[in-house]
């Protein structure tokens, strides 16, 4: 084997190493966004809760002042 044959292979394996730590790195990446997409989709129905419950809220308000 030749010095040219050598440094291809030597090259390969650092092509993968470096590919393969990319790939752990964009893993992250897309653990963290749907992690992110899942909280948001938490807040928002927390949200919706908080504002059916004001609306709850207000609307038992004014039944109870219109009967007094």
């Amino acid at each position: 084997m030749d010095k040219n044959e050598k440094d291809d292979a030597s090259d390969g394996v650092a092509g993968s190493a470096s590919l393969r730590a990319e790939n752990a790195k964009l893993r992250i990446e897309c653990q963290g966004a749907q992690k992110q997409a899942e909280m948001t989709e938490e807040n928002s129905w927390a949200l919706s809760v908080t504002r059916r419950n004001a609306f709850v809220t207000t609307t038992c308000v004014h039944t109870c002042v219109s009967w007094i």
